[in-house]
């Protein structure tokens, strides 16, 4: 009664704030190492050295790979995003956060699968030759030489900014840049798949037909790992849980694998399970039915209990409770300080280490009751080694002290930093560069990270992570643009070619196509809808131009068609607005009596003309044909016959913009027309266009009642012409 309690409390406590705040979250994406195979290598950005990878080795920015010749691997950016490496390819990870995902190519071939695009999201490939932005979801592979460098697009566009110019890639095509004098380009088709693009294939299936995707948020990195080792099963309080297969008796999360240190988050948990990313970075755990359960952050639209709708797929370095350390009784009997740590529950709220945490004893966790829940290590091994749990009564564990949600008072060394030792200089693992030529960018790359060895006095002082690894200023992740400094290394793309560089040209016999200036925010290209993929949702300079000339607004009875901006036709050289009758058809045959509304297109019945006629007015010079007929003074209904006739009329008389004081759509009557006038002997002049309608009385007509539709009236008796008619 006193746990149910207790669950309860904890549960009303948490319903009204989200077990992981994306306000919270830092700046700082994390890539996950998601596929192995060979002996593949990388360097963090805060030491010096190169260690061996494993998969789920969490990566930042600043961070370096290499596949030697033979290897392969995949890492997941997240948001949808994974790049694979081909053996004897290096990749620099630039900069990795929410907005930007710049990478380094520096050799070696790069495969990009792109399978969504998040919204103000920027993807660029920074090589020697060129920087290459990603303009939508897609697949692309970049290969680079010496000399030479090739970006091909499988699925989807890209865009190159060269010295002085910019070239884009289209579906099927690739671009070959030459490092010759002078440098030279040529378009060409796709070549045929090669061997790492079929298992790149394979490894994107995987993601498409994944089971466990109907369970677990599209945000959530790796979920796709649990379909192969575990099961979905329904659990009464948590709807659909995940459970691990083939685990040995007494088996717990959290207890295979190794603690690692990393800025901003520190302590940060390295799995040994293949699957081990998603159930230990996202989620909870719960036993039930004498087995553990995963339970993963809900889909989009889930409805069922708060505890897990509060569940949010937000990243942490370990979602545990840690409990010992240097002050707790059970040292003495192990002859050194212990530290704990447990699983939590999905009634439970994880706060990242920046965060002000709420005071709390081990009565307050869920699973702190649960046999084998707890794993204790020595603080020596917890900080260099992989777990070696100890075994310590359950009587002391529930006494034992809170430290937190992070393991406040051990201290990292450099042995706390990797999973690998540290590989000897001029083994085949480790890259060796073939040239010097400096990374061609438009984005603003950030800084080296702080290296550790500057921040482990800050960190033993203040027991905390560092909050900003990376300097961060204003213009990093941003294009170049002038007066900001380039970094060493690093090349900003231009608008004019350096000074004694030739500018690019097109190599003798490839296929030609006229490059651009370069543009400080590339354009995408025009959404294709028939490819059946969702496009980039960033507006383009057409689009934009198209926008500020807005249409009449318009009813829902009179729905104009859609009308290309670029067909329409130019107003200057139109004196008359065109007539909307077929070529050579007689005014008569599309003209019924007024007010019927058939025999025209649905647009021609309204007051609201089509775009390109209401927003541009004629031009006020005098009309070339067409004068008034009437003699000068005389009132309009001297000579205008009734609506609908089409004889004794100028032309423009017959269109659907009339002068403000007609109305075509009105019944004909005596009484409307105005008081007669005495006409005058002096012919009068030839009519200026009229003014755009007057939109109140375009309303009142709108809405006059509509006759019953009647045969065309008699012709009346010709009107004698005026002079000059």
């Amino acid at each position: 009664m006193k746990r149910s309690f207790l669950i309860l409390s904890v549960l009303a406590g948490t319903a009204f704030f989200p077990l992981a705040s994306r306000a919270d979250e830092p700046d700082t994406r994390v890539a996950r190492a998601s596929y192995i195979s060979g002996d593949v290598s990388y360097q963090r950005g805060d030491v010096e050295g190169w260690n061996g990878l494993r998969v789920n080795t969490p990566l930042v920015t600043g961070d370096s790979l290499f596949a030697p010749e033979g290897g392969r691997a995949e890492i997941d950016l997240g948001s949808g995003i994974v790049m694979r490496l081909d053996g004897g390819t290096q990749v620099d990870l630039v900069n990795n956060t929410r907005d930007v995902a710049q990478l380094g190519v520096n050799g070696g071939v790069l495969d990009l699968s792109a399978r969504s695009f998040p919204r103000s999201f920027t993807l660029e490939i920074d090589t020697p030759s060129a920087a290459a932005t990603i303009l939508e979801p897609g697949r692309y592979r970049v290969e680079v030489t010496d000399r030479v460098a090739t970006y091909a697009v499988v699925q989807g566009s890209m865009s190159l900014a060269v010295d002085g110019q910019q070239f884009d890639v289209r579906e099927g095509e690739s671009l070959r840049l030459e490092d010759t004098d002078p440098p030279t380009y040529a378009y060409g088709r796709i070549g045929p798949r090669t061997q790492f693009q079929a298992w790149g294939d394979t490894r994107d299936a995987r993601v498409q037909r994944s089971s466990s995707a109907r369970y677990v948020n599209s945000e959530v990195v790796g979920y796709e790992d649990l379909d192969d080792h575990g099961s979905w099963r329904e659990s009464r309080g948590y709807g659909q849980i995940w459970v691990p297969s083939g685990m040995p008796a007494g088996w717990a999360p959290y207890q295979s694998g190794r603690w690692i240190w990393q800025d901003p988050y520190g302590w940060t948990w390295v799995s040994n399970e293949s699957w081990g990313w998603a159930p230990y970075h996202y989620g909870r755990w719960v036993q039930t039915d004498n087995s553990w359960g995963w339970v993963p952050p809900p889909p989009r639209g889930y409805r069922g209990p708060s505890a897990v709708m509060n569940i949010e797929p937000v990243y942490a370095p370990a979602l545990v409770a840690f409990v010992g350390g240097g002050n707790w009784g059970v040292s003495l009997s192990i002859g050194g300080s212990a530290i704990g740590w447990v699983p939590l529950a999905p009634a439970e709220r994880y706060y990242y280490p920046w965060q002000p945490a709420p005071r709390a004893t081990t009565s307050s966790y869920t699973n702190i009751m649960v046999s084998n829940a707890v794993t204790i290590v020595t603080t020596n091994t917890f900080a260099t080694a992989p777990v070696r749990p100890i075994r310590v009564g359950q009587t002391q564990i529930e006494r034992a002290p809170v430290i937190g949600f992070t393991a406040v008072g051990v201290v990292p060394s450099r042995a706390s930093l990797v999973v690998s030792p540290e590989r000897s200089q001029g083994s085949p693992p480790v890259p060796r560069v073939t040239t010097e030529r400096p990374m061609v960018a438009r984005l603003v790359p950030p800084p080296r990270p702080q290296p550790f060895t500057q921040k482990v006095a800050e960190i033993e002082k203040t027991g905390k992570p560092v909050a900003r690894p990376v300097a961060v200023e204003a213009a990093v992740g941003k294009p170049f643009v002038a007066g900001t400094q380039a970094p060493a290394g690093v090349k900003a793309v231009s608008a004019l070619a350096p000074v004694g560089r030739k500018e690019l040209a097109a190599r003798p016999g490839a296929e030609v196509r006229a490059p651009k200036k370069i543009e400080r925010d590339i354009a995408p290209p025009t959404p294709a809808g028939d490819r059946g993929r969702p496009e980039r949702e960033r507006a383009t300079a057409d689009a934009a131009a198209a926008a500020a000339v807005k249409p009449a607004p318009v009813t829902e009875a009179a729905v104009l068609p859609p009308m290309k901006p670029e067909l329409a036709p130019a107003p200057a050289p139109r004196p008359v607005q065109p007539d909307p009758r077929p070529a050579g058809q007689p005014e008569s045959a599309t003209s019924p009596a007024p007010g019927n509304g058939h025999g025209k297109p649905p647009q021609q019945d309204k007051n609201t003309p089509p775009p390109h006629e209401t927003t541009i007015a004629p031009a006020p010079a005098p009309r070339p044909v067409q004068p008034d007929p009437r003699p000068a003074g005389q009132p309009e209904s001297a000579t205008s016959p009734a609506p609908g006739n089409g004889h004794g009329k100028p032309p423009q008389q017959d269109k659907n913009t009339p002068p403000p004081h007609e109305n075509p759509s009105a019944p004909a009557t005596k009484a409307a027309a105005p008081a007669p006038v005495t006409p005058s002997a002096t012919p009068a002049p030839s009519q200026p266009p009229q003014p755009a309608p007057n939109k109140k009385k375009t309303k009142k007509d709108k809405n006059a009642p509509v006759p019953t539709p009647a045969p065309a009236p008699p012709e009346p008796a010709p009107t004698p012409p005026t002079e000059g008619s």
